[in-house]
């Protein structure tokens, strides 16, 4: 990998909310979280399909599903979708700029 600007680092996920996080203290780094090898993860109970599709509007552009399950709503990548979204939008954040081999 080599770069021109804040790093990007594999993190576990330990935020569901968010496919990455900047953290400027004390030094610039951006965390990229891993994804359950499953793609999917269960949203909060009570969630509304509603609330979900305004909430995910990007995500879905890039072909994540929101399916329901019983009460739940989950939400579903298929691996080139969600190598896409990385590749085409996290990585490409302002001033940041990457080399990487196949993900």
């Amino acid at each position: 990998m080599s770069m021109t600007s804040d790093p990007l680092v594999p993190s576990t996920r330990k935020n569901d909310s968010a496919n990455a996080r900047y953290n400027d203290s004390p030094y610039p780094i951006i965390y990229v979280y891993s994804h359950l090898d499953t793609l999917s993860y269960k949203l909060p109970p009570h969630t509304s399909l509603g609330r979900a599709e305004l909430g995910w509007t990007l995500e879905r552009e890039f072909g994540m599903r929101l399916e329901a399950v019983g009460a739940r709503l989950f939400i579903r990548w298929d691996p080139d979708d969600l190598r896409r979204f990385i590749l085409e939008y996290v990585e490409v954040l302002p001033n940041v700029k990457t080399e990487f081999g196949p993900l």
